[in-house]
């Protein structure tokens, strides 16, 4: 299990966190406070558990839930493994970069 504790505010809400990314593609269970990019990557209840606010009691709560729920972080960990594989896989979004850069260099500037 991997906890991300973070209170919104400017720094956290601006940065990218590698280290999500990392401990997902290792189908860790995750929970994590819903801060900057966090939800784009972690779908809440599906590859891991997002906390609204900086509620540290509920926070604690679902940290709790999925250390003593061995089906739940599984299902987690799992579903946290398979979102970084089927979206976030340089081999999986190459074409979207390479599209990118080639719209910049055209001058067409039209990236989806």
């Amino acid at each position: 299990v991997a906890i991300f504790p973070l209170r919104d505010n400017l720094i956290n809400r601006s940065k990218c966190s590698v280290k999500l990314i990392d401990v997902m593609s290792m189908g860790k269970a995750i929970v994590a406070n819903n801060v900057g990019q966090i939800p784009e990557y972690i779908e809440n209840g599906r590859s891991g558990i997002i906390v609204n606010g900086d509620d540290v009691l509920e926070f604690a709560e679902m940290t709790a839930a999925v250390l003593l729920d061995d089906d739940l972080r599984t299902r987690l960990g799992c579903g946290a493994r398979e979102r970084i594989e089927t979206r976030y896989r340089w081999d999986k979004i190459v074409d979207m970069v390479e599209g990118a850069y080639a719209s910049i260099l055209s001058g067409k500037r039209t990236i989806h």
